[in-house]
């Protein structure tokens, strides 16, 4: 179940306490089998994107599909827009359409890459193809596949795939991978500029046999480009760090500490300034796993500094000129060492990207396990409110469990999650509705018998007299994961501040009401 965390302690430039919480995200159809998250841009605290992809089976079809997947943040939830997914390649066995990074210029000028199945024309081979979409304020558009003409046999038509997007300015964007023409062709780092009126290939340097990626860029202006991947030879033996570096006119490869013997992954890059430069990711003996450890290094316009990381950061953000890891924990960057300030508590969890709208506010999307559900989360200052769940002390069993996902403000909304309402004892309720209220009945309710699940009875927790709210359909994650309520909160001055209880009144056409778990919470003004 998501939890609102405890607030913890911002240092070093971050001046308030800060809260993570856990946000509503939307998946259809509802019979998906899995979907991730894997990027995120902020135009602002009230305008967020996020993209991915996700899987279920399509009768029609024939088979398992991958879609792409795209949510905007209005302030309030997140909400699903559509995408163009293309068409799936003949005699392919599965659909796959993906999108791995997003990047905006401005709301109507937003771009997002990944990739989708398709055929070599020759060979056969299926792999993945380049695709990229825009947005111009109204809808997705699938931008007609560009490949890399670096002569034979290195004609791509398959194997292309976008892992970041540095988008600087509406004729300065640049879109990062890798690329290859043949599935027994080493791929090679993928670099494309588009200036506003069409694209160009850079090409990067091959290392040894030329497995070459790019999984991370950043930028600190048109002339001060970072990208970050990894280089060896098929089936990733060998891997050393890939790091190239543009300088408004030509690529330099760059060189940061690493150990010939051992193999790395860059996942991410920070480019604050041409002397202000943060890189993370792994190390790890060849080919084994379990003995990755993580790996951060920084450039300060003369040569590279590892630090010393307390655990993986694979995401590297500025929030309000602070430096953050983001990962399932949080770190910040003292000046002389990485602090933990906030931990996810999701232990199977993947968080593959992060954006920061300011000093103590920072979206973060993945992938929570499980099930393979997509995950969005925010860091965001305690001061905007706090949340309590408060059980029954009598009564029937407790009907559903509550937690705050948003914290509203007056005239806004609270968004309230609730345990997945189609896998618990009681049956699917046709209406939900809410009390809201300043008078809670603590530290028990009263017990209203002949109501509940098979009139067990179901205990009160908000006085009687509280206001009496009725909702519409929530927002449902997927089976097994809470679905999502908005509480309207009033526009009354008065509320802030004070100790205010929520809690849900389920009707069901089988059964008597019955009533939800307690949320005590305060808002923000």
């Amino acid at each position: 179940m998501s939890k609102l965390l405890t607030p913890l302690l911002f240092a070093a430039g971050l001046s308030a306490q800060v809260a993570v919480h856990i946000q509503p995200v939307p998946v259809s159809p509802s019979s998906f089998l899995r979907a991730r998250l894997s990027g995120v841009t902020v135009l602002g605290a009230n305008n967020a994107w996020a993209v991915g992809e996700v899987n279920f089976y399509d009768r029609n079809r024939g088979g398992y599909v991958d879609e792409t997947y795209a949510l905007h943040w209005d302030g309030r939830l997140w909400r699903r827009v559509p995408t163009p997914s293309p068409k799936r390649c003949s005699n392919c066995v599965r659909t796959r359409s993906r999108l791995y990074a997003i990047d905006a210029i401005s709301a109507t000028d937003i771009w997002a890459g990944g990739s989708f199945d398709t055929r070599h024309p020759t060979s056969g081979f299926v792999g993945d193809q380049m695709l990229l979409l825009h947005y111009d304020g109204k809808s997705w558009k699938h931008i007609p596949p560009v490949f890399p003409r670096f002569g034979s046999p290195h004609q791509s038509s398959s194997g292309t795939r976008i892992e970041a997007i540095e988008a600087i300015s509406t004729k300065d964007v640049w879109f990062f991978g890798f690329w290859s023409g043949d599935p027994n062709i080493p791929r090679g780092a993928l670099a494309l500029h588009y200036d506003g009126s069409q694209f160009r290939f850079h090409k990067m340097p091959w290392a040894g046999n030329g497995y070459v990626s790019f999984y991370a860029a950043d930028s600190a202006g048109p002339n001060e480009v970072w990208a970050v991947g990894k280089s060896g030879v098929l089936f990733h033996q060998g891997q050393e760090t890939f790091v190239m570096r543009w300088n408004g006119s030509s690529w330099t490869r760059m060189h940061p500490p690493a150990s010939s013997s051992l193999q790395y992954r860059l996942t991410s890059v920070l480019v604050r300034s041409s002397k202000d430069v943060w890189i993370s990711g792994y190390e790890q003996k060849p080919s084994q796993y379990t003995t990755a450890v993580p790996y951060v290094v920084h450039w300060d316009g003369s040569k590279f500094t590892r630090t010393k990381a307390p655990g993986f950061i694979p995401n590297l953000v500025d929030a309000g000129g602070s430096v953050l890891g983001v990962g399932t924990k949080i770190h910040l960057w003292t000046g002389t060492a990485w602090k933990q300030i906030a931990d996810l508590k999701r232990p199977r969890a993947l968080i593959e990207d992060a954006a920061a709208v300011g000093p103590n506010d920072v979206f973060l999307v993945g992938l929570d396990g499980p099930n393979i559900i997509p995950l969005a989360a925010r860091l965001e200052p305690a001061s905007r409110g706090t949340a309590t769940p408060r059980f029954p002390c009598k009564g029937g069993p407790v009907s559903r469990t509550l937690h705050a996902s948003t914290i509203g403000r007056i005239g806004t909304g609270l968004v309230v999650g609730v345990d997945d309402l189609y896998t618990k004892a009681f049956p699917a309720p046709s209406r939900v509705y809410w009390l809201l209220g300043t008078r809670p009945l603590a530290p028990c309710g009263v017990v209203l018998p002949g109501f509940g699940y098979a009139g067990r009875g179901t205990e009160l927790l908000v006085a009687p007299n509280s206001l009496f709210l009725a909702l519409g359909p929530a927002t449902r994650s997927a089976r097994g994961a809470p679905a999502y309520f908005s509480v309207p909160i009033p526009n009354d001055p008065r509320l802030p501040g004070l100790q205010l209880t929520t809690q849900a009144v389920f009707f069901h056409s089988s059964s008597p009401p019955a009533f939800s778990a307690a949320l005590d919470f305060r808002i923000g003004r």
